[in-house]
């Protein structure tokens, strides 16, 4: 996995020689590899996954544009410290899966970009608050929406974590702030915060129930 991420990552030191274009912004950088890239396909009547990923490999301002993408998307969740890899998860999926989202329009796929992120960090935070496990009120924690909707349809704002934190009281934030900061264990949050494991647990399932609202939200 980290090998396909690290040949599709831009080097600093390769951007500027294999860029080849005057492009001043990430909007007309796109549209140029877009406008090449569209080219080449019709000339050759191919419109496969493979295909689509030949081509982009192949234009020489690719890795400008995905690295534009990647630091939009990284915008996203930046204050997160699984961001990194919540990016990476999203060039990986989009590149293996839908990689025709490259050559969208310039807005859509950076929307994309930045939701599907936001939704994988999401899912990240879920899984780290132990999904499936039993919470404080001897229930099981609710799992996250289907990995199958596409992140397009999920809602996109700014900052999803302040969004869920928004919605929560003090004692949840806190949980929630431990969650974000690494920590898994309920019983290590609770002796943290001073709370008990039945408080942190209760917290942790409403944590989950606010942000499967926050992602079934229409857009």
């Amino acid at each position: 996995m980290r090998d396909v991420i690290h040949r599709l990552a831009l080097t600093v030191a390769g951007a500027g020689l294999l860029a080849g274009t005057a492009a001043s912004s990430p909007r007309e950088l796109h549209e140029v590899v877009r406008a090449r890239v569209t080219e080449s396909l019709a000339l050759r009547d191919e419109g496969s996954p493979e295909a689509v990923r030949k081509a982009l490999r192949s234009d020489p301002a690719f890795e400008r544009l995905l690295e534009s993408l990647r630091q939009a998307a990284l915008a996203a969740v930046r204050s997160h410290p699984e961001a990194q890899d919540a990016v990476q998860e999203t060039l990986l999926k989009i590149w293996r899966g839908r990689p025709e989202i490259f050559l969208e329009e310039h807005e859509h796929t950076v929307r994309y970009f930045r939701t599907a992120t936001k939704r994988n960090l999401a899912t990240a935070i879920q899984r780290a608050a132990g999904p499936g496990r039993r919470n404080g009120d001897g229930e099981y924690a609710q799992e996250l929406p289907s990995g199958d909707r596409d992140p397009a349809d999920v809602v996109a704002s700014d900052d999803l974590l302040a969004e869920l934190s928004a919605r929560l009281g003090p004692e949840e934030c806190a949980v929630l702030h431990s969650y974000t900061a690494g920590e898994s264990s309920q019983r290590r949050i609770a002796e943290a915060l001073g709370e008990s494991r039945y408080a942190v647990g209760r917290a942790t399932a409403r944590i989950g129930k606010e942000l499967r609202t926050l992602l079934e939200r229409p857009a």
